[in-house]
């Protein structure tokens, strides 16, 4: 969750007053919503899509009455584009949470790959 609150944080209010120089960016995930889906197709959430959805349901209603956010909306993907600073982003082929596919928009030529 760090690379997430990383990007929110370069563009938030509070970056104009405390700007990092660059962020290093482990493993941020596109959109909870698209992120759930993937685990779900995957089989790492080994429950029936229903009962999953019916659980997050509770957890979104539970997240929205204390913090007033919606997790369904935490997409950080939507403003990497306006963020100004250099970042990299770093995924991990065998990473068991988030596919490789959330740190990049781009075409996987443009990729770094290490082993």
């Amino acid at each position: 969750m760090g690379a997430v609150a990383a990007i929110l944080y370069s563009h938030s209010s509070d970056y104009i007053a405390h700007p990092p120089v660059a962020l290093v960016l482990d493993s941020p995930f596109a959109s909870f919503p698209r992120l759930v889906d993937d685990l779900i197709k995957k089989g790492a959430i080994r429950v029936p899509r229903i009962a999953v959805r019916t659980v997050l349901s509770m957890v979104r209603s539970s997240v929205r009455k204390r913090t007033g956010c919606d997790i369904y909306k935490l997409e950080p993907i939507k403003g990497v584009e306006q963020c100004a600073m250099p970042a990299l982003f770093i995924t991990g082929a065998k990473d068991e949470m988030i596919p490789t596919d959330h740190g990049t928009n781009d075409p996987p030529q443009k990729r770094i790959k290490t082993r």
